[in-house]
């Protein structure tokens, strides 16, 4: 069966209350994306474009959810997924 999932590049620039332009963070930051209620939403990192690995998924309940980059070291690739379900459960 196919996945019901959608993908969604975040091409917008994200504002933190704190922005930081060290190379590299020594903790996970946390970024606020704009949302719609009921779907699941996630983000997909890696220290290479090609080859990136899907966070936790949070549910939206409000126009507004958080989530957690991961600290990639000196370089990080970053992509918000938008999904119709939880994660499969294995």
């Amino acid at each position: 069966a196919a996945e019901a999932s959608l993908e969604a590049v975040a091409n917008a620039a994200v504002t933190t209350a704190a922005p930081s332009l060290a190379a590299a963070a020594s903790a996970d930051q946390t970024v606020e994306v704009d949302a719609e209620p009921g779907f699941y939403y996630s983000v997909a990192s890696g220290t290479e474009v090609g080859s990136l690995t899907e966070g936790a998924r949070t549910l939206a309940t409000g126009s507004k959810v958080n989530l957690t980059l991961p600290t990639q070291g000196t370089k990080g690739f970053y992509r918000v997924l938008i999904n119709l379900a939880p994660a499969a459960q294995d």
